[in-house]
């Protein structure tokens, strides 16, 4: 069941960009069960919020000044079950560049020093669960330029790294995404020949989420992945594949997934309301200054 694991490849909410900010690298065939991608880039000056959305991934990043050679941040964020923004942190005069590792949800545990509980929506220092891996990347990434260097080297940490392995944890994965999430909890345990509680337990010690949550982003990202390429051609048959009740069930399970939550929304509204603020403030300062057919 590998092959399902590698044609398993969850998107973003920009799935088909590529610029200097943002670049996407494969990772080597051995990596592909655990690894989504290598992904990086170069951010520039006034680079807006990354939009964040389930994408049934957990991100080790890494964003290193290039002007001083050092890493001036480094994070682990957790699977993430709510849309969000990202801001990337900027250094005036500086040259800032991010190099991260993008763990499928059910590859993370294979590269950690303890148990991925407790991580959903999680976001704290790689020294936590991550620490040996953490060393052998700091090691070397500052003085590494590009990110096609920097993939190199973290493919060959990896690869030399002794890999935690569950057979039970691997063939969770394998009936999960056979399944595209369609699956009830008691029919995933009962594959796998084991209790409902024993999987949740099992889940919540190497994914960090219950198998009914895990079952959730799965299916929203599959329904997400048929949307992009554009092979959704009746929603009334997608309702019948994925073991929606109706339509609006479909509708509200995806919003629930994909859009903005209103505290979220209402703290968007804020900040463009204090631009627009600041904006009015600067113009009118300016256009005291000159005489009215030279206004703003």
């Amino acid at each position: 069941m590998i092959n399902i694991r590698r044609m398993w490849q969850p998107l973003t909410s920009t799935p088909f960009l590529a610029t200097a900010a943002h670049h996407e690298i494969l990772p080597c065939e051995s990596l592909q069960r655990w690894i989504r991608c290598f992904w990086g880039g170069i951010a520039g000056a006034g680079a807006s919020p990354t939009r964040i959305i389930p994408d049934v991934c957990a991100d080790l990043i890494y964003h290193i000044d290039e002007t001083a050679g050092r890493i001036i941040q480094a994070s682990f964020c957790g699977v993430s079950d709510v849309c969000g923004t990202a801001h990337l942190p900027m250094i005036p005069q500086h040259t800032v560049s991010t190099f991260a590792i993008r763990f499928h949800a059910f590859g993370a545990y294979a590269f950690a020093d303890d148990a991925l509980r407790g991580t959903l929506n999680g976001f704290e220092s790689p020294e936590v669960r991550f620490g040996r891996l953490d060393r052998a990347l700091r090691a070397r990434l500052p003085e590494l330029r590009g990110l096609s260097a920097r993939t190199a080297y973290a493919q060959s940490v990896l690869l030399a790294f002794q890999c935690r392995e569950n057979p039970l944890v691997e063939t969770a994965a394998d009936v999960l995404l056979c399944h595209r999430g369609t699956a009830t909890v008691s029919a995933w345990a009962h594959e796998l020949f084991i209790g409902s509680r024993q999987l949740e337990r099992l889940l919540g010690e190497y994914w960090g989420m219950t198998p009914k949550k895990a079952s959730a982003l799965v299916r929203y990202q599959a329904l997400y992945q048929e949307i992009c390429h554009g092979t959704l051609t009746d929603v009334q048959d997608a309702v019948a594949r994925y073991g929606f009740a109706d339509q609006a069930h479909l509708c509200r399970e995806f919003r629930r997934y994909h859009v903005l939550s209103t505290p979220m929304r209402r703290f968007c509204r804020w900040r463009q309301k204090a631009r627009f603020r600041r904006l009015q403030i600067w113009r009118k300062a300016i256009n005291s200054r000159f005489p009215r057919a030279l206004r703003l």
